[in-house]
């Protein structure tokens, strides 16, 4: 579980092709959306590159605590 974003984890290029010799895509930046799309779905790239639109929901959880002294 991720606890806490950065700077690193929002200009990570996480495209897992750039280190390939070869490949049409590899000298793209993915952010963590398309690393996501293309690495951890059953979609082919010609799916992807169909898709018009595209709707996201982001649940977020917020926590907040003290301690007492």
């Amino acid at each position: 579980m991720m606890t806490h974003l950065d700077d690193e984890f929002f200009n990570t290029n996480w495209n897992e092709w750039q280190w390939m010799t070869t490949g049409e895509l590899k000298d793209l930046h993915f952010g963590y959306l398309m690393h996501c799309l293309m690495f951890h779905t059953d979609f082919r790239l010609e799916d992807i590159l169909a898709i018009d639109d595209v709707w996201i929901t982001i649940e977020a959880s917020y926590q907040f605590f003290t301690q007492k002294i």
